[in-house]
């Protein structure tokens, strides 16, 4: 939510001044329908956060068991999870060992 295009409406709102919606997008730089809408009181729903697992989770004890006693590079465990991955051969994806 734009609080300049919100605080802009009150001002407004108090001097009882008729709003121009299209000059008031113009001026604070948004569109018409979004000030019309803080206007009318609309809030903006929140978006669900979608909280997805990643592929690499179920090969954190294989990376790390590499990294530690075999020294292996990235390059080699990623070849070494690139084959074990049958779906994966297509799709390319990078991973950073921390």
């Amino acid at each position: 939510m734009r609080k300049d295009v919100l605080k802009e409406i009150e001002r407004l709102k108090v001097m009882d001044i008729k709003i121009n919606f299209a000059e008031l997008g113009r001026k604070m730089n948004c569109d018409p329908r979004t000030a019309k809408k803080y206007y009318l009181g609309e809030t903006i729903k929140d978006r669900k956060k979608v909280i997805k697992g990643s592929i690499l989770t179920e090969y954190k004890s294989v990376i790390e068991d590499k990294l530690d006693n075999c020294s292996a590079t990235a390059t080699g465990i990623y070849e070494f999870i690139k084959s074990d991955l049958k779906y994966l051969r297509n799709h390319k994806f990078i991973f950073i060992l921390t």
